[in-house]
């Protein structure tokens, strides 16, 4: 069971690569920046001390 799931997981991965790596150049950078505010976001939420600040 576990390496069915694990499989799944490694295919499911593939299949976002392969889409994200489709878009174009502007749709890409708007969802990288989109996913870096996220995190440093939630970083900053967990760890308040943390110093980040996003290079594009």
């Amino acid at each position: 069971m576990y390496k069915k799931i694990s499989w799944a997981a490694v295919v499911l991965w593939m299949v976002v690569i392969f889409c994200l790596s489709a878009q174009v150049a502007e749709q890409s950078n708007q969802l990288s920046g989109g996913v870096t505010d996220i995190v440093v976001k939630t970083v900053e939420k967990v760890k308040p001390e943390a110093r980040l600040t996003p290079r594009f």
